[in-house]
């Protein structure tokens, strides 16, 4: 179970990318001084632009009650393979917990189905090539 510190974060986190994502008139220059200074500098500057982007995670595939997880999240994956994803959009998006959204990539990558780049939050995970 989460912390409440841990929730804290989260619900700050999201009011943030609902702020800006309702302030179609917030330029690059203004959000990029908000996020290096300021109460709310630490949260806006680990967000994603893609996590700004109304829509994005709206558009991948919902799990399917009797789906093994794992084909629940290669679905995720196979719906968008130009992309290359956080593991917090896919844990967002299942439901899951972090640890279990690694658990279930591991495999998935010593298979050769997911490909994964980069370290600690700004690693990202995509579609291998066929």
């Amino acid at each position: 179970m989460p912390s409440a510190m841990t929730l804290a974060e989260t619900a700050h986190r999201c009011a943030l990318i609902q702020v800006v994502r309702q302030s179609p008139t917030l330029g690059l220059d203004q959000l990029l001084r908000l996020a290096s200074e300021g109460q709310h500098a630490a949260t806006l500057s680990s967000i994603c632009v893609g996590e700004l982007v109304v829509g994005s995670e709206h558009a991948l595939p919902e799990p399917l009650a009797a789906e093994p997880l794992e084909k629940s999240m290669l679905r995720v994956f196979q719906a968008s393979p130009e992309r290359r994803f956080p593991a917090s959009t896919i844990t967002r998006h299942l439901g899951l917990r972090r640890w279990t959204t690694l658990k279930v990539l591991g495999p998935l990558m010593a298979e050769g189905k997911i490909q994964r780049a980069g370290r600690t939050s700004s690693t990202r995970y995509w579609l291998a090539s066929s």
